[in-house]
């Protein structure tokens, strides 16, 4: 990158400013993809997380219906306690109907009595209940334990569970940081190989044009323009390196006329109507004229040369040359 002195603006060589222009949006578009994707994510690990626990508690349910109707209050204790190892399991209670704690995670609350707002809320559910805090990363559930024997709508316990998702939350997070990494690396390898390929098919053929009309500028034709495999690259080499082999020819053309003037008195060009075109210094001085009075003027009329000689130099193809050079050592 650089900077002009006349004012012009910051200057970014091709071969970075795509890849780099590519690069941040490539990474803007999949981090905001993947953030926006880490909201199915959580959510799939949710709805995964509340199905099992659902089924964690209806299953607890169903042996804590058994245990009680059999007074096996030893083999509930340990089912709890197993409960409790759950990797989401927060809080666990198995509440009376009279508001009694029988089991609780929390040992210090085991045999008091939960407070009247509790015992009202798990008294108005029937068959189960689940509530979810706002942000998602904790929820509630509660399933009543049923009298086996007589009628089935006694409910004699109630099941209070909750879960915190937060373990949840920091796995998905991790997993989208991860995500979010290995598609910046993946980006910027892309990018890489995109660098080395403008490198090799755009900076170095754009390059050895400069360098070539730089050389050329310093009237040197023998740096040639490297070919590209881009075909606009290609055209543009090959008229290039035409261009250069033409001034090239031009350039030794013009050596030799200026060696022949360097060498002969009295040398002059004509053009196919036999007029001066172009003439020498040993020229002027035999004639005394300046080189503006005598351009264009007739060498038949000034007596250069005769009828004799036209028509001999006509007959030699004089008319189809490109470049007529007719010399003739004058004496004043």
């Amino acid at each position: 990158m650089h900077r002009r002195n006349d004012g012009m603006k910051l200057k970014l060589p091709i071969i970075f400013a795509i890849p780099l222009f590519l690069f941040i949006l490539l990474v803007m578009a999949t981090t905001a993809m993947t953030i926006y994707e880490r909201n199915n994510v959580y959510q799939a690990r949710f709805n995964q997380a509340l199905s099992e626990a659902e089924r964690l508690i209806s299953l607890l349910q169903k042996v804590t219906e058994e245990n009680l109707a059999k007074a096996e209050e030893d083999d509930l204790i340990n089912t709890f306690d197993v409960i409790i190892t759950h990797d989401y399991l927060m809080e666990i209670q198995l509440i009376a109907s009279d508001g009694y704690i029988m089991y609780a995670n929390n040992f210090e609350l085991a045999g008091n009595n939960t407070n009247a707002s509790r015992m009202k809320y798990l008294r108005s559910v029937r068959t189960k209940d689940l509530k979810i805090n706002s942000d998602k990363n904790e929820f509630s559930l509660v399933y009543p334990v049923r009298q086996l024997a007589g009628n089935f709508s006694n409910h004699v316990a109630y099941i209070y569970s909750s879960f915190d998702l937060e373990p949840i939350q920091r796995q998905v997070n991790r997993e989208i940081e991860s995500r979010i990494v290995n598609s910046i690396v993946f980006t910027f390898i892309l990018m890489f190989l995109l660098f080395v390929v403008l490198l090799l098919t755009v900076h170095r053929p754009l390059l050895s044009l400069k360098n070539a009309f730089l050389a050329m500028a310093k009237h040197d034709y023998s740096t040639p323009v490297e070919d590209s495999f881009w075909s606009e690259f290609s055209a543009l080499a090959e008229q290039g390196n035409q261009t250069r082999r033409d001034l090239s020819e031009a350039a030794k053309e013009e050596a030799f006329l200026a060696q022949i003037f360097n060498v002969a008195e009295g040398l002059f060009i004509l053009d196919d109507e036999f007029r001066l075109q172009r003439m020498n210094s040993g020229f002027l001085q035999v004639f005394e004229q300046a080189e503006s009075y005598l351009l264009g003027e007739s060498s038949l009329l000034m007596g250069l040369i005769s009828m004799e000689d036209r028509n001999h130099l006509i007959q030699q193809g004089f008319m189809q040359s490109e470049v007529n050079i007719v010399a003739n050592n004058t004496e004043k």
